[in-house]
């Protein structure tokens, strides 16, 4: 495998979603992302895209209010997963959000 000089791909945070907030005892965070793959190829290309939404195996974090777009998501391992196909300097954008939801006085890693 390796890296394809010919095809970017670019990861950033939806700034206009990301939010805190505090509710009862609880803490939410809300996350955002989007993804652009570019295919600078002179060739066609098919390529599977993968990323994750966190699960968490605590009851008291949960992650909710998931939107995965149009990818294949598995719930048990938090799998996001796209199938493209893309002609040559043709781009696709794909997002996906989550919420997480915690008791105040806990830390996590997202």
């Amino acid at each position: 495998m390796g890296v394809d000089p010919g095809v970017v791909v670019k990861r950033e945070k939806i700034d206009n979603f990301k939010s805190k907030s505090f509710f009862g005892g609880n803490r939410i965070i809300a996350k955002g992302y989007k993804i652009e793959v570019k295919n600078n190829k002179k060739t066609p290309i098919t390529l599977r895209l993968e990323d994750r939404i966190p699960i968490s195996e605590n009851k008291e974090i949960k992650i909710d209010d998931t939107e995965e777009g149009d990818a294949n998501y598995n719930v048990k391992t938090g799998v996001l997963q796209w199938n493209l196909a893309l002609s040559s300097n043709a781009s696709s954008k794909k997002q996906f959000t989550y919420v997480v939801k915690y008791p105040k006085g806990k830390q996590i890693n997202l």
